[in-house]
C-alpha cells in the first residue's frame, strides 16, 4: 500500500466535511498504513488532554485498525518520533537552521516513553467502538 508519510494537518486541505487534497508527498513511499495513521494519531493524542474523540472520528473515516495495527501503535509512535529526530540532525547537518527543533525532538522521546506509559491501553482500543473487542469486531 502507497502512505503518504506525513499525514497531519498541515498537509491536508479539507473543506469541512471532506479532505480535498493531501499536500506533501516527499515522504509518500510504500509502506504499512498503521505509519500515516500513527502521525495523525500522534498530533491530536500526544499531549496534556488527548483528543479521543477526534481520534475515533480520524479512524471512522480512514477506516477501523486491524488488531496488529492496534497493537502496534506505541511502537510506531516511537519509531515516527525518533525517525523525526535523526531527520532532523541530518537536516541541521545539511545546513538547515533546525539545530533546536532536532534537539526538541530527539528529547520528546522519553517524554512519548512516560505519554505511552498512560495511555498505551486506551490507545489499542481507540479504533473500537467504546467496550467493543476485535474479536466482537470479527463476528460482524
Amino acid at each position: 500500500m502507497v502512505v503518504h508519510g506525513d499525514f497531519n494537518s498541515v498537509n491536508i486541505l479539507y473543506e469541512d466535511p471532506s479532505v480535498t487534497a493531501a499536500l506533501g508527498l516527499e515522504f509518500a513511499c510504500v509502506g504499512a498504513r498503521v505509519l500515516d495513521i500513527t502521525t495523525a494519531l500522534m498530533e491530536v493524542l500526544v499531549r496534556t488532554e488527548p483528543d479521543w474523540t477526534l481520534a475515533r472520528a480520524f479512524l471512522r473515516r480512514y477506516g477501523p485498525l486491524e488488531e496488529d495495527e492496534a497493537n502496534a501503535l506505541a511502537a510506531a509512535m516511537l519509531l515516527r518520533q525518533a525517525a523525526l529526530g535523526v531527520w532532523s540532525v541530518g537536516q541541521v547537518e545539511a545546513g538547515a537552521p533546525e539545530a533546536a527543533r532536532a534537539g526538541a525532538r530527539l528529547r520528546a522521546l522519553p517524554e512519548l516513553l512516560v505519554w505511552l506509559g498512560s495511555h498505551d491501553a486506551k490507545l489499542t482500543t481507540v479504533g473500537l467502538h467504546e467496550g467493543e473487542r476485535f474479536e466482537q469486531l470479527e463476528a460482524r
